[in-house]
């Protein structure tokens, strides 16, 4: 029913469009971009001169599919829910007249339009959601736009991205406490499950010396005799939770605690003996 409803206000506002494969995709919201969490760090680009076809969303909740009001819509169906298309403000000649003459420039001065810049793509962010609906339904292929650039934190992603794969379960600040996490930020605290204990890291230099000292801990032969002996029969996932500090040397004031829960940790994490790394064989 809406697509119907679209269709009909897009024929009176440029009859000569041909609908394309673009058109009926979904507008996202930028939580939707992949790893978006990861992106936490804003730089401003000024104004730039940006493709349309790379404009995949928008951040306004009436619009995309994360307003608590709205239902998801594809770009055919956003246009049913603009007012300035619904009211007829523009026919597509007119628009296009307006997009080219020095007046939408000066108005872009006063009322720009924004955008936040995700690797290559771009999200409707303030200003600019009529406008760049406009402009694609007129097939218009640039536009200037102010640009904020969120750039992809690949250090810290590449961190949790192990921690995931060594199953220690990282969990970054308000996920410590069951809480939704808009993004994951470098001052957080970080919780890892080591060892059937949670530790907790109160900085992410703090992750970074873990990773260290969690590669340079082997298990020898004492502790596979002890580890087999003792906890291959028992149950080590309690809640207890240390709180994890550095020293001034970079050093944890834990370490040998931390130690003997990674040694525990990857032994249970292990499916046997022989995937074990120890000691001697990490040196040879």
């Amino acid at each position: 029913m809406e697509d119907n409803r679209a269709e009909q206000i897009l024929k009176s506002f440029n009859p000569n469009f041909i609908i394309k494969d673009w058109c009926n995709t979904m507008v996202i919201s930028a939580e939707e971009i992949e790893l978006f969490k990861f992106y936490n760090k804003e730089v401003s680009l000024g104004n730039q001169k940006v493709a349309l076809k790379d404009v995949i969303g928008t951040t306004h909740s009436s619009y995309n599919r994360k307003g608590p009001f709205s239902e998801p819509c594809t770009w055919i169906e956003f246009i049913g829910r603009l007012k300035r298309f619904k009211e007829g403000y523009y026919t597509a000649d007119e628009f296009i007249k307006y997009f080219n003459s020095e007046k939408f420039y000066k108005n872009h001065n006063s009322e720009p339009i924004f955008y936040s810049k995700y690797g290559d793509k771009y999200i409707i962010d303030g200003g600019g959601n009529h406008r760049t609906v406009q402009a694609k339904f007129c097939d218009i292929e640039y536009i200037i736009a102010k640009v904020e650039e969120w750039i992809l934190d690949k250090e810290m992603l590449e961190i949790y991205e192990k921690l995931q794969v060594e199953r220690l379960f990282p969990k970054i600040g308000g996920e410590i406490k069951g809480k939704d996490v808009y993004r994951y930020e470098r001052q957080d605290n970080w919780e890892l499950k080591i060892g059937g204990n949670h530790f907790m890291f109160f900085n992410y230099e703090a992750i970074k010396n873990f990773i260290e000292l969690y590669d340079k801990t082997y298990i020898n032969l004492i502790d596979i005799w002890y580890m087999s002996t003792f906890l291959r029969n028992s149950q080590t996932n309690n809640v207890k939770i240390e709180n994890v500090t550095i020293q001034e040397d970079g050093t944890f004031s834990e370490e040998k605690q931390l130690k003997r829960a990674i040694k525990i940790h990857k032994f249970l994490n292990r499916r046997n003996l022989s995937e074990i790394k120890t000691a001697n064989s990490a040196m040879s």
